[in-house]
């Protein structure tokens, strides 16, 4: 029972009797009872104990006897019982508690809040710092697919520069495949470059920093697309030219055979200078013929000069093989009279009539020829400065594409954060599981911490695997 039940008790009963007429006497033994608790030595047993639980104030009568008969009965209180040195050293037991509490350490900058509040502020940190990773992940993992494709793109732009510069050289000597590559690599290389200056369905546009780097290949790259576009709309005369190509090489060696065999019987008929002469330049002509038809598989090769320089080799050949034949005053010929001789030229000129046919093939086709080598002297010779430009272009990619300044000094705060979270990691809402997140994604920002993070990193996986293993 509480000294202030009692004294509540005691109040009521004085208040009774001052009521019944008794006055100031009622305060007056109250007091004399009060003093009385506080006599030193044994418990005084003039205090009376507290009435029943029953009694209450508005019974002022009944509680009042209740109060007198505890007290005639000799029952002592809880207080009159208690020694004074029993008070004195649960008031010692008190203040141990408070300075021990005193010493115990406290946080920075929120300890003096209460501990509902310092938990409110830790757990909310921990909150945002997640969030924040979360968000700083997502931007992360999104600026790295951006810059993944922008480098793929890149990369792809850079080498189907290359194979556009070698499928047009062999799409120029009529190679059926290569009209297909040169349609596909002017169509990838444009679709690149374009797309990383301003972006398409695919591929994002590339930072401001690069598209310096990139405004210069945009002419080169129209330039490619222009001439891929010439040679494709000749791919018929091409293939036509580089079929005749082949069966001028062919019939080369033949026209060679004949012609040698031709100045041949002429030694040995002991015909005259004139003849002989004649029979040496049709061999030189049919390695000639030969020559300057190989010349159109070279970019340099189809020229004007060139062109006129096989027809009159063929012209050449066939006005000497006819005047062996059947004679010429010009050339100072007489006609051959030997059957012999007359066979071997008679074979000669029908060789020849199919070399001059399929000749006839490139020379009626000589102006998309010379359209569709100048296009691919074009494109071999932007070749070189669009490789130096996409590689550039490549090189400030990769450095675009890692975590700014901003985002690993944001990275940076996150972590802390989850690092203080897990030093207090006894509290309610933390856990000490965020001292190694924070450290792994601060090992990211900070190379010092890599090498050993990563030993910590490999060293649990081997304890999980030998623990799964048993």
């Amino acid at each position: 029972m509480s000294l202030m039940n009692m004294i509540k008790g005691l109040v009521g009963g004085a208040r009774a009797r001052s009521g019944a007429g008794s006055g100031r006497a009622g305060y007056d033994g109250f007091d004399s009872q009060l003093l009385a608790v506080g006599a030193g030595g044994a418990a005084v047993h003039t205090m009376p104990a507290m009435p029943a639980m029953h009694a209450t104030r508005s019974d002022p009568e009944t509680f009042t006897e209740a109060t007198m008969q505890q007290t005639e009965s000799g029952e002592s209180s809880i207080i009159t019982e208690a020694a004074p040195s029993d008070l004195g050293a649960y008031a010692d037991a008190q203040d141990a508690q408070r300075a021990e509490a005193a010493d115990v350490a406290v946080l920075p900058f929120i300890g003096h809040r209460p501990l509902a509040s310092q938990q409110r502020i830790l757990g909310g940190a921990i909150i945002v710092g997640i969030a924040g990773l979360l968000l700083m992940m997502f931007l992360a993992l999104n600026s790295a697919s951006k810059s993944a494709a922008q480098l793929n793109a890149s990369g792809q732009a850079l080498m189907q520069s290359q194979r556009l510069a070698k499928s047009v050289s062999q799409a120029a000597i009529g190679n059926a495949k290569a009209f297909g590559e040169v349609r596909e690599s002017s169509e990838a290389l444009s679709r690149t470059v374009f797309g990383l200056q301003g972006g398409d369905a695919e591929i994002a546009a590339a930072p401001t920093q690069v598209q310096e780097a990139i405004e210069p290949l945009v002419p080169l790259v129209e330039r490619a697309s222009r001439n891929a576009s010439v040679v494709l709309a000749h791919q018929k005369v091409l293939t036509q030219v580089g079929q005749a190509l082949q069966t001028i090489n062919r019939q080369s060696s033949e026209l060679l055979q004949t012609a040698e065999s031709v100045s041949l019987l002429k030694l040995q008929q002991e015909a005259s200078a004139s003849e002989l002469s004649a029979a040496g330049q049709l061999v030189m002509l049919t390695q000639r013929i030969g020559k300057s038809a190989n010349e159109f598989l070279t970019a340099e090769g189809a020229s004007q000069q060139s062109m006129m320089l096989l027809g009159k080799d063929l012209t050449s050949f066939r006005e000497i093989g006819v005047g062996l034949l059947d004679g010429s005053s010009a050339l100072r010929l007489p006609a051959a009279r030997d059957a012999q001789s007359r066979a071997a030229l008679s074979k000669l000129l029908n060789q020849y009539e199919e070399t001059r046919a399929q000749a006839a093939a490139i020379l009626d086709n000589l102006p998309g020829l010379l359209a569709v080598r100048k296009a691919q002297n074009s494109i071999i010779a932007d070749s070189e400065p669009l490789r130096q430009g996409l590689e550039e272009v490549q090189s400030q990619l990769s450095l675009q594409g890692g975590f700014s300044g901003a985002k690993l000094a944001a990275m940076a705060l996150f972590a802390l954060l989850l690092i203080a979270g897990g030093f207090v990691g006894f509290l309610p809402i933390l856990g000490f599981w965020m001292l190694p997140l924070g450290l792994i994604l601060l090992a990211i920002d900070l190379p010092l911490l890599r090498p050993g993070v990563g030993a910590l990193i490999v060293r649990g996986r081997a304890a999980l695997r030998r623990w799964r293993q048993g």
